[in-house]
């Protein structure tokens, strides 16, 4: 039984869904036959977001109760862990979401410090940026975060209304959106995903819709 599913990832033919009801992820294969899992019952309270590392055949685990990161293999066995509650470099207050990169590095969303946070493909801390504020470039829910084909990182805010666009280093390049009921805005915006054609797609909760957007590379 797929009871309270939370973060959900796809590789090499098979699913991988957080479940909060029994704590750990099922693994599922291509017709929805549950076929393992990750994690004993009661693991993971609250697996909100699963991330796959498909060249590496990992798969990272954020669960925001336990304010770690987990780092598994595609079969379930155990890599390595990151963080703990905590202000400091690689520490985390409310993780929410994560997503790697084509080096392997993760890029963590930090919830209640307001930050992301950066590790390398062992888990080592490298860098991280941002800070609570109603500024841009500044954070104040923020919650999906996603990367184009450019290494460009992309965060949405679900109090500002928007998502925020920095390049690798962390500048702020632009924003996009506003609190709107209408198609010029978002209201409680939750996730964010872009893929290879940096097609972006944001599920913008209280409108009850997906929005998509497409990137414009300047000549």
């Amino acid at each position: 039984e797929l009871k309270d599913p939370r973060g959900i990832a796809y590789a090499h033919g098979r699913v991988f869904i957080g479940l909060a009801g029994p704590k750990k992820v099922a693994i599922l294969d291509k017709e929805g036959v549950v076929g393992g899992a990750i994690g004993h019952d009661g693991r993971f309270p609250n697996p909100v977001d699963i991330v796959c590392d498909t060249p590496r055949h990992r798969v990272y685990i954020v669960d925001i109760k336990l304010h770690q990161v987990f780092a598994y293999t595609e079969n379930g066995d155990s890599l390595f862990t990151i963080g703990s509650r905590g202000l400091g470099d690689g520490e985390f207050n409310y993780p929410q979401s994560a997503v790697v990169d084509t080096a392997g590095n993760l890029y963590v969303v930090d919830g209640f410090n307001f930050r992301i946070e950066i590790f390398d493909s062992t888990g080592k801390f490298l860098r991280k940026f941002g800070q609570s504020g109603d500024a841009w470039g500044y954070f104040a829910r923020p919650k999906g975060i996603a990367l184009d084909t450019y290494g460009n990182i992309y965060v949405l805010d679900a109090l500002h209304q928007n998502f925020q666009i920095f390049n690798n280093a962390g500048e702020m390049l632009m924003f996009v959106g506003k609190y709107s009921p209408f198609n010029n805005g978002f209201e409680n915006p939750i996730s964010i995903a872009i893929d290879r054609n940096n097609l972006i797609y944001v599920t913008d909760n209280l409108n009850a819709r997906v929005q998509v957007f497409q990137l414009l590379k300047a000549d």
